[in-house]
């Protein structure tokens, strides 16, 4: 057994209201309505397997509502937003529902933020944009504030250049609580969003799609830039959260795990088609790959993009094994990492044990 590292594991909630139809054009993804009672289960399955984190994403649902049935499940389990997109939201809002949240979960709430890209803010919620990681500093000193002016009864009143916060009448404040210290992490891929996670949060949620080369050359250096200007004392990086930065796939043979493989290539294809993810490709010496896929993407040749995102290109992004060596290979690929989204199809008992097993292991010291 492999004793290098601790990690804490996290698992999403699924709401089993998305699946995969192939047409003419290739997979198309299906929406039907989400299973809201299925969340209680999902709490006592993840407490059951030692999962540590419950994860509520935006891809389509709104986050929060499920953490508020999550939080009424009796468990230790530690829930959060994994992420809310911040700029279609009031930071005043957020701030109110992150705090009822800790609340209802008796302080196991941890709020993370992403703010999306320009696209989606401007055309799909019709809402303003200016430069992102100002605006998402401002907008978390904002939410921080009203957290503090909650708690403590301290006037509120922020000045910034994109938000202005100055009215809290007594009786539209929340009431104190008992653990008023709610974590905040921050989605960041480039170099200033990454400082800004390091200068007002307590830890910060990588991308999926991200080598070691780039979390210890681009995502460290810049977080601990944006550390040190907080104005914290130097020993509280120790507590800072360093969550996501890869992928995983693994199954029980090696013919199981070529199939997961394949299907492990198609998201990163994806995702190395992207202008915003450019940077790890970039950084990988994958630029040409990049125009390639993005060329594809843009002709609609979904079904090409396998030929130029190889195999050996994936286990640059992502922890790749059978079950009897992955352990070792989410250490090796994770190795500045310290909470790890994992799970594995859930066929039978068996395939229970095995993922409890992982866990444990992964979580050993």
């Amino acid at each position: 057994m492999s004793t290098q590292k601790s990690f804490k594991l996290e698992r999403r909630l699924n709401f089993g209201n998305t699946h995969e139809q192939a047409s003419r054009s290739g997979l198309t993804r299906v929406l039907t309505p989400p299973d809201w009672g299925s969340i209680p289960q999902q709490v006592g399955d993840a407490d059951a397997l030692g999962y540590d984190t419950l994860l509520s994403a935006e891809i389509p649902n709104d986050p929060l509502f499920p953490l508020v049935l999550a939080s009424q499940v009796p468990s230790k389990i530690a829930l959060a937003t994994g992420i809310a997109v911040a700029l279609t939201r009031s930071p005043v809002a957020m701030a109110y529902s992150a705090w009822e949240l800790q609340r209802m979960s008796g302080g196991r709430f941890t709020l993370g933020l992403g703010s999306q890209v320009k696209a989606h803010i401007t055309r799909r919620f019709s809402m303003p944009w200016s430069a992102p990681a100002e605006r998402m500093r401002e907008y978390i000193e904002v939410v921080k504030a009203c957290w503090r002016t909650w708690q403590t009864g301290e006037p509120l009143g922020y000045q910034g250049e994109v938000y202005q916060v100055n009215l809290m009448p007594p009786g539209m404040a929340l009431p104190p609580q008992e653990n008023p210290n709610i974590p905040l992490h921050l989605a960041a891929v480039g170099e200033h969003m990454l400082a800004v996670a390091g200068r007002t949060c307590e830890g910060v949620r990588l991308h999926d799609f991200a080598s070691r080369k780039y979390v210890e050359e681009v995502a460290l250096p810049n977080l601990r830039k944006g550390f040190e200007q907080s104005g914290r004392p130097a020993h509280e990086w120790d507590a800072f959260q360093l969550s996501g930065g890869g992928m995983i796939a693994t199954a029980a043979t090696e013919d199981a795990l070529q199939s997961e493989i394949i299907d492990l290539r198609k998201r990163l294809a994806f995702y190395a088609s992207t202008p915003a993810y450019r940077i790890q490709m970039d950084l990988e010496g994958f630029g040409e790959e990049a125009e390639q896929l993005a060329s594809l993407s843009k002709e609609n040749r979904w079904n090409e993009m396998l030929s130029v995102f190889t195999e050996e290109m994936a286990h640059r992004y992502a922890a790749i094994g059978t079950h009897d060596v992955i352990v070792d290979r989410i250490r090796n690929h994770f190795a500045n990492i310290d909470a790890v989204q994992f799970s594995m199809p859930l066929r039978d008992k068996t395939d229970h044990g095995v993922l409890r097993e992982l866990i444990c292991d992964l979580k050993s010291k």
